[in-house]
């Protein structure tokens, strides 16, 4: 183990000496035209004892950890291939060259990390247990700033915006949300929101894929979580993506470059989600989008049939995201509609929507590859079950279409529970909802914990011949939620309201987890 560990740390400083300027240890961060910090080409000299004293205390901290040691050639060839097949295609962030000539063991343990958490269980421990042994090796090493390439270091934060070791309750430095933000932020300071940095490297592919994916998982997550982004449109001219930008030009590149320009779409929405103003004519030309998305889609990236396409799991996701994107915009349509009927009518086609949704999971089920699926996934499960356990309370007659529906989605959530932490959560979640019967948000309050002052309780008003253009959007444009529900303060808006943060967190804490969305949903009838 010695030994191995010595030619390790002989092939890292190797790796350390070949770094070019840009990417050695005192390269200066990314600082704007606007910025009264002026760039000094004689960078200071860092204190020689303090130095020394920082890393001796970082040696023994990773010699004590074994957070240097590879695991064996065999397992990391194994879970390597692991996160090529089921996770490079959605989330391209490394190369099969960077496992060749030199293995970091930062990047190592975050490939190990995701390869783990997906699938299986291997050898009788957890896919959970796996990955977290990896994740706290990879999480020293970027404590410790072992790794001294840049460009390797952007890549693990990366990796490790791909999942979350903890439930997004929970307050903490490791969860999804911190990791975004740092892996956003350091890549910001590389100044990879800025094209000007991509001219003339040779990283410049990999660089604009990591960039394209931050971007990515700031939009979903911050819908999925109910929280700011971090990330905006104007603040960045990075090009988007082609073919050039990956190792080789290959069809399953499209499913990366589809799924960011699906990102892009959505962020349209997440930029008007806390605009006041927002009107039903700046929304519709966001459902004109998605329209064109789908049909200029690559035709082997079309949903396959069974008298078609074979079946791919990396396609299904595709159109998971899709079907996931359009629910949302449809349910923020509901929001502006001009008059009552135009929302009624919109609501049958989130329902409509919702149940494509949830056919493409039930296939995904069938083929035993739920535990596949990234964890984005789950919610928008959640999402399709919470429409149709409004749809059953809405279209009474139907009932049992959305029950055949809403077991799909409890199946699909208890096998993602076993790779996704929040699963469970969400689970317990959408059976509190279905307990409300679907009256939500009057029922529900009365029984919660939360005291009834909320006003919910009395909901007559709650009903398809009260919603006016004016109860949906209100006189101001927003969804004054006084108009539709009665007994609330005048002006109340759906932020203040108990009932999204009593079933969306177990307990009494206060968590936004995509409640506009939820509470828009149970609020029609």
């Amino acid at each position: 183990m010695r030994s191995h560990r010595a030619s390790a740390t002989s092939a890292q400083s190797a790796e350390r000496s070949e770094l070019p300027p840009s990417a050695s240890p005192g390269s200066v961060g990314y600082l704007g035209e606007e910025s009264m910090m002026l760039q000094n080409p004689r960078a200071l000299q860092p204190d020689d004892e303090t130095e020394a004293e920082t890393a001796e205390f970082y040696a023994k901290a990773l010699l004590s950890t074994g957070a240097v040691t590879l695991p064996s050639q065999m397992l990391v060839a194994a879970l390597t291939d692991a996160y090529f097949e089921h996770i490079h295609l959605h989330q391209p962030l490394v190369d099969r060259s960077d496992f060749e000539r030199f293995q970091s063991p930062l990047l190592v343990h975050c490939v190990c990390m995701l390869a783990s958490a997906y699938g299986h269980r291997r050898g009788g421990v957890s896919q959970l247990s796996a990955a977290k042994k990896y994740y706290l090796k990879a999480k020293l090493l970027l404590a410790t700033e072992h790794e001294r390439n840049k460009l390797v270091v952007l890549k693990a934060l990366c990796l490790m915006t791909c999942r979350s070791m903890i439930e997004p309750t929970v307050i903490c430095l490791d969860s999804l949300w911190h990791w975004l933000g740092a892996a956003s932020r350091y890549a910001i300071h590389m100044g990879l929101h800025k094209e000007a940095t991509y001219r003339g490297n040779q990283d410049a592919g990999t660089r604009r894929r990591m960039w394209w994916h931050l971007f990515n998982q700031d939009k979903l997550v911050s819908f999925c979580y109910g929280r700011p982004q971090m990330i905006h449109v104007h603040d960045t001219d990075v090009q988007p993506l082609s073919q050039s930008d990956f190792p080789e030009e290959h069809p399953d590149n499209n499913i990366f470059i589809e799924r960011t320009k699906l990102c892009m779409i959505f962020g349209q929405l997440a930029d008007g989600r806390y605009n006041p103003n927002l009107s039903y004519g700046d929304i519709v030309p966001i459902g004109q989008a998605y329209e064109t998305w789908l049909c200029e889609l690559p035709a082997e990236l079309t949903l396959q049939h069974a008298d078609s396409k074979p079946y791919r799991r990396v396609v299904s996701e595709l159109h998971i995201l899709y079907y996931a994107c359009l629910l949302i915009y449809q349910l923020s349509l509901m929001k502006v509609e001009p008059v009552s009927s135009s929302a009624r009518a919109t609501f049958e086609e989130c329902v409509q929507t919702a149940s494509h949704l949830i056919r493409v999971f039930e296939e995904i089920h069938y083929r035993n590859d739920v535990l596949y699926m990234a964890p984005i996934n789950a919610w928008f499960c959640y999402l399709a079950g919470v429409v149709q356990i409004r749809a059953r309370a809405t279209f009474s007659g139907q009932g049992g279409r959305f029950d055949d529906n809403l077991e799909v989605v409890r199946i699909v959530l208890q096998e993602l529970s076993a790779t996704v932490p929040s699963s469970a959560l969400v689970l317990g979640n959408l059976k509190r909802a279905e307990l409300s019967g679907g009256t939500l948000p009057g029922q529900y309050s009365a029984q919660s914990a939360n005291p009834p002052a909320d006003g919910l309780i009395n909901s007559e008003a709650n009903n398809e011949q009260n919603m006016t253009a004016e109860s949906v959007a209100g006189p101001d444009g927003r969804r004054s939620t006084s108009n539709i529900l009665s007994g609330l303060g005048e002006g109340m808006d759906s932020s203040s309201l108990l009932w999204p943060a009593s079933l969306i967190a177990d307990g009494s804490v206060t968590f936004d987890f995509g409640d506009v969305f939820v509470d828009q949903i149970f609020q029609y009838q």
